[in-house]
């Protein structure tokens, strides 16, 4: 038994300085379980005979529900990062030069911009990637769960490198640098259909392995940057390189409200109804082969649409401007 006492101790500790805190505690411990793991804490540290086993289980439950409330701790100081940023970024914009449209052109941007849109190869991407940012919430919504049932959720290796909250998907986020990295090199070398669909390829991947492989869940995750950097990053080169400078800008906006607005918002609900379409009889279990099943055969279609449509050659922006000079 003082073997673990140590160990006991700090979660009990820790938990103490949680039960202050109830806002953090909500949806994670009751008051209830707060008082009895404290009360079995407390007689297991004193060593009145308690079973060594279950209090170690119990200092694990404990250290795992610390964890979890740092990291949502951690959620909501980023969110305040983030709105004090977004704040200062708005009022830098009154800052920049005013660009109004070239001579001869519409001062309606959006509309010039609609326009140009409708041509290939602008309009395949946007259809395509409208479907794509749907799928794309999939993975930041659902496989933090699904690690978690998988016994992955809190591995003691990346919490060591990364701290507390640095979980597997850290993966994922370091190899979406490399491939941004990397891509000035690669987009040199490959047309941007290709490259478009190694993206999709590796949406199809990473969701077939969730899916049906759930074994290579953490290489899989590796394939996140190639999602990312092959597609979007791509996607959003295409636009700038589809249209003329004077509504450059304005078209990358309309695509950014595609794929970051309208695509989270749907894919978002997507996920939801998906996941509620997945739970097993019991009510309880999750089908992970068909809440990650879905969203692949999605991207199986996306990538047979983008390679039937997109044209293997597309006409860049100094083309465009050459020919309205």
């Amino acid at each position: 038994m003082a073997s673990v006492i140590p160990q006991l101790r700090e979660a009990r500790d820790k938990l103490q300085s949680y039960t202050t805190d109830e806002a953090s505690l909500k949806g994670e411990l009751s008051a209830d379980e707060i008082s009895k793991i404290e009360a079995l804490l407390t007689k297991a540290i004193d060593a009145k005979g308690v079973d060594e086993q279950s209090f170690v289980n119990m200092s694990k439950t404990v250290n795992d529900k610390a964890v979890r409330i740092t990291r949502v701790r951690g959620m909501a100081d980023s969110f305040k990062v983030s709105a004090v940023l977004g704040i200062f970024l708005g009022l830098f914009c009154f800052r920049l030069p005013h660009t109004p449209p070239q001579k001869g052109e519409s001062k309606f941007a959006a509309g010039e911009a609609f326009r140009e849109i409708q041509k290939k190869p602008l309009l395949i991407l946007f259809l395509v990637a409208f479907p794509v940012s749907c799928i794309h919430q999939f993975y930041f919504v659902l496989t933090e769960q699904f690690l978690g049932t998988q016994g992955l959720g809190q591995m003691p290796l990346f919490q060591k490198i990364f701290g507390v909250g640095g979980g597997p998907m850290t993966i994922g986020q370091i190899s979406e640098l490399a491939v941004l990295a990397c891509m000035p090199f690669i987009a040199v070398r490959l047309a941007r259909k290709w490259l478009l669909s190694i993206g999709l390829i590796a949406y199809i991947l990473r969701f077939a392995i969730f899916a049906y492989l759930p074994s290579w869940s953490i290489p899989a995750l590796a394939l996140h940057g190639v999602c990312f950097g092959f597609f979007f990053f791509v996607a959003f080169m295409v636009v700038d390189e589809e249209t003329t400078t004077d509504v450059g800008a304005t078209a990358q906006s309309l695509f950014n409200l595609i794929v970051l607005g309208l695509g989270v918002i749907f894919g978002n609900l997507a996920a939801g109804i998906v996941g509620e379409y997945a739970l097993m009889e019991d009510g309880k279990t999750m089908d992970y082969s068909v809440l990650f099943g879905m969203p692949m055969w999605v991207a199986v279609a996306c990538l047979v649409f983008l390679l039937l449509f997109y044209p293997a050659k597309s006409t860049h922006k100094t083309t465009l401007e050459g020919e309205e000079a």
